[in-house]
């Protein structure tokens, strides 16, 4: 009899000690780091005797309200005290790349692209068209064309843009850089003659992620906007810009003169 009583007794004894006598430490390097354990706050800066459950936990660690460390880590009965050390310089460096850096990543990936590129050039107030480019380094050349005809009317574009890129920047979703440059276009619509004498001032990017599809559905809300969409979704390695600067707007009626701001916008890819 007393040898089973001490059966049972050493049987929920291991239990209780597989599932309830680990200890856990985690010291930090900052006086200000959140510890959290499953979500849950269990201390700031050092943790030490928390008494734990065998099993997997995700122990996170944040200072000023941003996320340095995340790790799973398991709890075994095989190790009664666990110590885990953490310095948040560290962390930071892994998440966060300097300046220079950055810099020299961007001229690496600009590199690998090639020269010729190919878009659109969209200015909605202004004269529009196709985007030509090629890169002689360290300028681009770009021209915008365009020409239609018909009956009732005529639309021509052509210009051409002297750009220099700068400040490449190499993050974690988008490849970035700056331009800036002369240009001059022409334009005749319907006889009407406009001419745009232009520094511009814009920045280039591609994104590192690929866009996520526009679902089905959307074809019967947005049409042509949609299938636009999802087709440069599908396209990959195309460079976005923005563009602002400054802009001389002239026209033999003088309805269109402007000077001031300019506003454009487009895509192109490179061959």
């Amino acid at each position: 009899m007393i040898k089973y009583i001490f059966c049972i007794a050493t049987f929920i004894f291991s239990l209780f000690t597989f599932n309830y006598a680990e200890i856990l430490n985690v010291v930090t390097d900052s006086d200000t780091a959140l510890i959290k354990l499953n979500k849950v706050d269990i201390g700031i800066s050092v943790v030490t005797n928390y008494k734990i459950k065998t099993g997997t936990y995700l122990l996170t660690v944040e200072d000023n309200g941003a996320e340095i460390y995340s790790e799973l880590i398991e709890i075994t009965n095989d190790q009664e005290v666990t110590t885990i050390s953490i310095k948040l310089d560290n962390q930071l460096a892994k998440e966060v790349i300097d300046s220079k850096k950055q810099k020299q990543f961007a001229s690496y990936a600009l590199g690998k692209k090639g020269d010729l590129g190919l878009g659109f050039y969209m200015a909605p107030t202004s004269l529009s068209g196709l985007k030509l480019s090629y890169d002689i380094d360290p300028l681009t050349i770009q021209t915008i064309f365009w020409l239609s005809q018909s009956n009732t009317s005529r639309y021509f574009v052509g210009g051409i843009r002297f750009i220099n890129y700068f400040n490449n920047q190499y993050t974690k979703h988008t490849l970035f850089r700056l331009y800036s440059g002369l240009g001059y276009i022409y334009g005749d619509l319907n006889g009407t003659i406009e001419t745009n004498t232009e520094i511009p001032f814009g920045a280039e990017f591609k994104l590192r992620q690929q866009l996520p599809k526009a679902p089905i559905w959307s074809y019967l809300i947005f049409s042509y906007m949609a299938l636009g969409y999802n087709l440069m979704a599908s396209i990959d390695g195309l460079f976005y810009f923005v563009e602002t600067g400054l802009t001389l707007t002239e026209s033999t009626n003088n309805d269109n003169d402007y000077t001031g701001l300019k506003f454009a916008l487009g895509l192109k890819y490179y061959f």
